[in-house]
């Protein structure tokens, strides 16, 4: 390597000290990326202008689209506010155990089931174990058939 070094040195009549290299490495990979952009620009002349046109008029569309998807999902809930004020102000949308039968039950997992095993055992119906616990019909039903199945 320090011989490379030394006759590079004589051959350009430098001294070659570590900034000089850099310089010269710097100019040589600058001469590089030359070669790269000029060789880049050829290829992409013949790049249709109309192809760009095309792309950017369906890129507008696109802004446009998300425009009206935003109006239209701000509307969205604008009405949704409503019936809720409606109905709550109706009194149907006030009480905990509807909105429970509205919305996805998700059961506390055994303090649920207790809850419908002491029901169940007191004779009440699956009509008002639902109703007292806020826990689905269907889901009770099936709590229900799971205790007679093991006897409880």
């Amino acid at each position: 390597m320090d011989q490379i070094v030394a006759e590079l040195g004589s051959i350009l009549n430098l001294p070659l000290t570590l900034p000089v290299i850099f310089a010269i490495l710097q100019i040589v990979l600058d001469l590089v990326l030359i070669f790269i952009v000029l060789f880049l620009l050829k290829r992409i002349s013949g790049f249709d202008p109309g192809k760009f046109e095309t792309l950017l008029k369906a890129l507008k569309e696109s802004h446009e689209l998300c425009e009206q998807l935003n109006r239209t999902v701000a509307k969205n809930e604008r009405i949704a506010g409503k019936i809720q004020e409606i109905m709550e102000q109706s009194g149907t949308g006030g009480s905990e155990k509807e909105s429970a039968r509205m919305e996805p039950h998700q059961a506390s997992g055994s303090a649920s089931n207790e809850a419908v095993r002491k029901l169940w055992a007191q004779g009440r119906s699956i009509d008002e174990i639902a109703d007292a616990t806020g826990t689905p019909r269907g889901e009770v039903e099936v709590m229900v058939s799971l205790l007679g199945r093991r006897g409880l």
